[in-house]
């Protein structure tokens, strides 16, 4: 277990701090801090288009979710699958993302879109985590403003 947040090993326990937008910018950022450490952080940079779901999700009373999402938690309900956590991690295309599900006694992985897996697992209140890989790239490419993605972004695709 790691002792930023309980979570696996080579996983630190990661929250959504704050999305920071200016009305009309491009660029949205999401701040992630760590759960159990605060000093451990990260920024997402994503088109500002992108994070509506997300905005919505944070929102006391909830709202409405992106059609990505409806596509994963409407089946997911059906099936009677639930959301354990997301995984955010660096590859050799940028930062991806991965939840993790749960139908009975089967755990599976979904590749999905960072901002989806953001948004999804707040609304399932389930654990977000951010693999040591991805901390350390954000440490390194923020010069001490821990930060992921690039400035503006280039439109990210969407995919399940």
């Amino acid at each position: 277990m790691d002792s930023n947040g309980g979570g696996p090993a080579s996983l630190t326990e990661m929250r959504v701090s704050r999305l920071d937008h200016v009305p009309g910018a491009p660029v949205a950022r999401v701040v992630l801090e760590g759960a159990a450490n605060r000093s451990t952080s990260m920024t997402i940079a994503l088109p500002a288009s992108d994070a509506a779901p997300l905005v919505s999700a944070l929102r006391p009373a909830g709202g409405e979710c992106s059609a990505a999402c409806d596509l994963v938690l409407a089946p997911a309900r059906r099936l009677e699958a639930a959301v354990l956590h997301a995984v955010i991690d660096d590859g050799p295309d940028g930062v991806s993302a991965q939840l993790a599900l749960t139908h009975h006694a089967d755990r599976f992985m979904l590749g999905c879109d960072v901002i989806d897996a953001l948004t999804l697992a707040v609304r399932a209140q389930a654990p977000i985590y951010a693999t040591h890989r991805v901390l350390d790239r954000a440490a390194v490419n923020g010069h001490g403003a821990s930060s992921c993605g690039t400035a503006p972004p280039e439109p990210m695709p969407r995919r399940l």
